[in-house]
């Protein structure tokens, strides 16, 4: 679910607030996606797979951070089709960058 359908009130997963990741994230996202070769690293689907970029989750919780840049690292990003994704929001899969690879 993209983040910005996240920010209206009457979505399912509003928390409340909104926020812009800013341009580090964007820098970042694209970093991962390259690292990981453009492929879920749960179940190996790749972008032709799947007709569009995979997501690229953050394996801890962006508002858990003081900071906003420091939610923004490789160290803590995994590339996961948006199925994969899901079921990582909902703990159904593991979310370590280093469990995944």
């Amino acid at each position: 679910m993209a983040l910005v359908e996240r920010r209206r009130p009457d979505h399912h997963q509003w928390e409340g607030e909104s926020f812009d990741y800013g341009q580090k994230w964007w820098r970042i996202r694209r970093q991962a996606l390259e690292r990981d070769g453009y492929a879920c690293q749960h179940c190996g689907a790749d972008r032709d797979d799947l007709g569009r970029n995979p997501d690229v989750h953050h394996c801890q919780p962006v508002r858990s951070f003081d900071r906003l840049e420091d939610a923004h690292t490789l160290d803590i990003v995994v590339t996961f089709c948006r199925s994969c994704h899901r079921r990582a929001e909902a703990g159904t899969i593991a979310v370590s960058a280093e469990d995944e690879k």
